[in-house]
């Protein structure tokens, strides 16, 4: 068989006690998952083993591993961010022109910025039969 590669370097006694606690108590399940991958690197468990001990992907368990040994405990936390990148750069969203805009208004009604569709159009126009405000709140 062969030897694993990829180990947490070697932890100090505070640090062992540090992570078995974070393993238990973190706030958040990914801090959790990462002390669970630190410790069990630290007992000597290959990276394949550790994943399917977590039901995770070993390349995870190496990354984790690798970014400990560089960052050390800052590696754990995780960093949340906002998901897909904006397509307008600040200045023209604060003018609010372009695709910042967003949405149109039709009288008192937002409505969608391709305008206004059959199921809205077919609302307004029952809403107009029975001569009832487009605002709930007349």
């Amino acid at each position: 068989m062969r030897t694993p590669s990829v180990f947490v370097r070697d932890l100090s006694p505070g640090e062992g006690q540090r992570l078995k606690h974070m393993s238990r108590t973190a706030k958040y399940f990914a801090t959790r998952q990462r002390a669970q991958i630190l410790l069990a690197s630290a007992a000597g468990m290959a990276p394949a083993q550790i994943a399917r001990a977590l039901s995770t992907d070993d390349s995870h368990v190496r990354k984790v591993i690798k970014a400990f040994n560089e960052e050390g405990f800052e590696s754990l936390r995780p960093r949340y961010r906002g998901g897909r990148p904006r397509k307008v750069d600040p200045e023209s969203a604060a003018k609010g022109s372009g695709p910042a805009r967003g949405r149109g208004r039709v009288g008192a009604e937002v409505v969608p910025s391709g305008g206004v569709g059959p199921d809205l159009r077919r609302w307004i126009r029952v809403r107009e039969r029975l001569r009832l405000p487009l605002n709930r709140s007349n």
